[in-house]
């Protein structure tokens, strides 16, 4: 283990765009390589030293002692491994649109085999939506869903176009890193794609992934096998995907 450590330690300077001294460092062997006999794959996650510990500092201040410090990636593959073990073997697809930013995520048998980030998020959405109809960035937040209220029909309809087309951009994106793959893995493409994240429910973005990727899209349900005392209303669940997975490291 020492020396693993000692070469994982010199390999992940090749990769981690920050100085190693000012990263927190872990890594897992994930098993055999499927490419490249006798080797094995190794996931390697870092974390910034001072990002971690403002986390560490706020969250005893708040009278807890954390045990485990995750990243959101995992967290997130393990609320869908947990929720969805039918889809263990099959290869899938799960993207969630955050607010800096869209992630996807392509994984199969447990293993993330491939990510990208998307600059574009719920933030970026509001902006331009604001900028667009020169209203402020609340006012453009409720716009964005749903809250039309007494607006006129003229605006109604811009807005949808206007929504339509942003969401085009992103959906646009989502295919193309799903192509990347499939181009680089035997034409493999995802079973299904699993949508998740603060904008993942804007109208429309569900048809308009499958009609672009010709895959099958539904929007991922984090609490699916928990069982809790109330329920948890449906248009909020897709806010929870990220804190469900950190959670279930601390169960049995």
């Amino acid at each position: 283990p020492n020396e693993l450590d000692s070469s994982i330690y010199y390999e992940a300077q090749r990769y981690i765009t920050y100085d190693i001294n000012e990263v927190f460092l872990d890594y897992i062997v994930l098993g055999d390589s499927p490419n490249d006999a006798g080797s094995n794959l190794i996931m390697i996650v870092a974390g910034k030293k001072d990002i971690v510990e403002n986390q560490m500092e706020f969250i005893h201040q708040c009278g807890l002692n954390p045990a485990i410090v995750d990243v959101d990636c995992i967290a997130l593959e393990n609320m869908f491994n947990f929720n969805y073990p039918e889809e263990f073997d099959e290869l899938t697809a799960i993207v969630k649109i955050g607010a800096s930013e869209t992630n996807v995520h392509i994984l199969q048998k447990g293993v993330n085999l491939f990510r990208r980030d998307i600059p574009i998020g719920g933030i970026n959405i509001t902006e331009e939506i604001a900028k667009k109809f020169q209203i402020d960035f609340n006012e453009a937040e409720n716009i964005k869903i749903g809250n039309l209220g007494s607006r006129s029909e003229d605006f109604k309809s811009d807005y949808s176009i206007y929504l339509d087309m942003i969401l085009s951009r992103v959906t646009s994106e989502i295919q193309r890193t799903i192509d990347y793959f499939a181009a680089n893995n035997d034409k493999q493409y995802p079973k299904k794609v699993y949508l998740t994240g603060g904008s993942s429910k804007l109208h429309g973005i569900l048809d308009d992934i499958e009609s672009k990727t010709n895959i099958p899209a539904v929007n991922i349900n984090p609490f699916r096998n928990l069982l809790f005392k109330h329920d948890i209303a449906d248009d909020k669940s897709h806010f929870f995907a990220v804190a469900v997975g950190l959670a279930l490291r601390g169960a049995d």
